[in-house]
């Protein structure tokens, strides 16, 4: 017996263990007390792909594909665009966009309007 069981074994019932393991179980996550499911039930969330468009030079426009480690050089934003938008068909898909300092991402969907329109 503990010091801490000893010292509360009068004033709080154990059941079962002892009141500091019950504690420490409780505390780490050990003892689910019901009600959500266990995460690896949890159904997956297929995610759109990431393409990364960089502006490098006043007029070079570089795209990324997912996974890849080469890059695509256009002259500008929407040119960059309109190749990230063929490669992605009819599908949503997901863009960050780097420009000196400024980092947007965006969600690009084939019925929205396009990002660079007015720029050149």
């Amino acid at each position: 017996m503990t010091s801490l069981d000893h010292a509360l074994s009068d004033r709080l019932p154990i059941a079962g263990a002892p009141l500091w393991r019950r504690f420490l179980q409780r505390f780490a996550g050990a003892i689910r007390t019901g009600g959500e499911p266990p995460l690896a039930r949890l159904p997956r969330v297929k995610r759109p792909p990431v393409y990364r468009i960089s502006r490098v030079w006043a007029n070079r426009w570089v795209v990324l594909l997912p996974g890849s480690a080469l890059g695509h050089v256009f002259e500008s934003a929407a040119e960059a665009e309109a190749f990230v938008r063929g490669k992605c068909g009819d599908k949503a898909s997901m863009v960050e966009i780097e420009i000196g300092d400024l980092y947007v991402a965006a969600r690009l969907e084939p019925n929205r309007p396009l990002l660079f329109s007015s720029c050149r």
